[in-house]
C-alpha cells in the first residue's frame, strides 16, 4: 500500500474494540458498524490499486527506444560513468534505467552499444573499454608511452580515434587511430600545432578534428601562422587529402568538437561565432560538410549584469548526433558566479534540439550529466 492510501485507511479505520465496549450500541447498530468497516476496506483496496497502477505508468518508458546513452557525472569525487535507454514519444525524448558503470569520463559507445570506451585517471590516463551491462573493464592495449586526450569509437567497432601527446614532449596533440585487435596505432596527423576533438565519418574513412595554431596561440612568432583561434579540419584515416572544414570569422570564431550527422551530410560544431566580449561563451552551430550553410542553433543565455559579472551565464558544448539524423544531443553548462565569494559553480545537464534549432528540451535537470569528453 503507498503512503497516500497508509494515510486514508487510518483516517477510515473505525476503533472498533471501543464500540463493541459501548453496551448501548445494539446487535443492529453492530451489524452497521461492520459493514461500513467492509466498505471502508474495499474502498481503500481500490485506491492502493489505482495508485500502484499510476505509479507504474510514470515510471515506465514512453513511445520508444532510439539508442542509449553514455555520459558522466561528478559528486564531489572522481567522474562516474552512466548509461541510460533514451525513449523518443513523438517529439519527446526521456532517459530511462539509468545505471551507474564505473569511475570514467570521456565516454564512447560502439555501433552496436554492447561496450564503451572511456578515460580512467589512475596513475595516468588509461584507455578503457567496459561492456554495456558493467562486466569486463579492460585496459586497451596501446602504446605506453602515448597520453590520450580523447577518443571515440569507429562505426564498425574495431578502431578507436584519439588524441594523443606524447609523454615528456609536449610539442603539439596529435590524431591516432588505434587497431583494438592488435593494440598498434596510425598516426593521422602530427604537426607542432594542436589537434583535438576527433570524430568518425559514418563510413569510418575520414576523421573530422578542431586544430589549433598552438606555437601562435602561445605567442609565438610562428612566419605565416595567422590563425589564433581552433577551426575544424577533415583528414583521410590514412593521412591523405587534408582538407579545411570551418574557417575563423573576425578571429573569433572558435570551432571545435565536430559531430558528423548519420548520413554524412551535416557538421555539429560548437562555436564562438556569436561574440560576447565579457566572456568566451559556445553555442553549437551545424553546417555542411564541405562548410557551407552555417546555422546556428542554440542560443547562450546571460543572467543579470552587476558592474563587469553576470550573476550566470551558459555554455553549449559537446554535440552528439542521435541515431534519428533529425536530433543533436548536447551539453548545457550554467555557470553561477557568486561576486561576494568569488566563487563559480558550475551545473551540467544534457539537452535535445532538432537540427533545425527547433524543439529545444532538456534530457536531465539535475545539474551534474555531463557528456565531456
Amino acid at each position: 500500500m503507498c503512503t497516500r492510501c497508509s494515510r486514508q485507511y487510518k483516517m477510515w479505520l473505525i476503533p472498533r474494540e471501543e464500540i463493541w465496549k459501548d453496551s448501548t450500541v445494539n446487535e443492529v447498530g453492530r451489524s452497521t458498524v461492520k459493514i461500513f468497516c467492509v466498505l471502508c476496506a474495499v474502498i481503500v483496496c481500490l485506491i492502493s490499486v489505482s495508485c500502484r497502477k499510476s505509479d507504474s505508468v510514470a515510471d515506465a518508458p514512453k513511445g520508444v527506444f532510439l539508442q542509449k546513452v553514455a555520459f558522466t557525472s561528478r559528486n564531489q569525487g572522481p567522474p562516474t560513468l552512466h548509461i541510460g535507454d533514451l525513449y523518443v514519444d513523438g517529439e519527446t525524448f526521456q532517459l530511462f534505467n539509468i545505471r551507474d558503470l564505473v569511475s570514467g569520463s570521456g565516454a564512447s559507445l560502439s555501433p552496436d552499444e554492447r561496450w564503451i570506451s572511456y578515460l580512467q585517471v589512475l596513475n595516468g590516463v588509461r584507455l578503457m573499454r567496459i561492456n554495456a551491462d558493467g562486466s569486463d573493464n579492460l585496459v586497451v592495449p596501446f602504446d605506453p608511452t602515448l597520453i590520450v586526450r580523447e577518443a571515440e569509437v569507429s562505426p564498425e567497432g574495431s578502431r578507436i580515434v584519439v588524441s594523443f601527446e606524447r609523454a615528456q614532449d609536449f610539442n603539439g596533440e596529435h590524431i591516432g587511430v588505434i587497431y583494438l585487435d592488435s593494440g598498434a596505432m596510425r598516426v593521422v596527423y602530427a604537426d607542432s600545432s594542436r589537434s583535438f576533438t576527433p570524430t568518425w565519418s559514418p563510413d569510418g574513412k575520414r576523421i573530422y578534428f578542431a586544430w589549433l595554431d598552438w606555437m601562435n596561440q602561445l605567442g609565438h612568432n610562428v612566419p605565416g601562422s595567422v590563425r589564433v583561434k581552433p577551426y575544424i579540419r577533415s583528414i583521410n584515416v590514412d593521412g591523405t587529402d587534408l582538407r579545411t572544414v570551418s574557417d575563423t570569422v573576425n578571429g573569433q570564431s572558435f570551432d571545435t568538437y565536430p559531430s558528423i550527422s548519420p548520413d554524412g551530410r551535416q557538421v555539429a560544431f560548437v562555436s564562438q561565432r556569436t561574440y560576447f566580449p565579457d566572456l568566451a561563451m559556445t553555442e553549437i552551430f551545424v553546417m555542411n560538410v564541405d562548410g557551407t550553410g552555417v546555422k546556428r542553433l542554440t542560443f547562450a543565455q546571460l543572467g543579470f549584469r552587476s558592474g563587469n559579472y553576470y550573476d550566470a551565464y551558459t555554455m553549449d558544448e559537446f554535440p552528439r548526433w542521435l541515431k534519428n539524423g533529425t536530433h543533436i544531443l548536447f551539453e548545457r553548462s550554467t555557470y553561477h558566479y557568486n561576486q561576494a565569494s568569488g566563487e563559480l559553480a558550475v551545473t551540467p545537464d544534457l539537452y535535445v534540439i532538432r537540427a533545425d534549432g527547433s524543439g529545444l528540451q532538456y534530457l536531465t535537470n539535475n545539474g551534474n550529466s555531463s557528456l565531456s569528453k
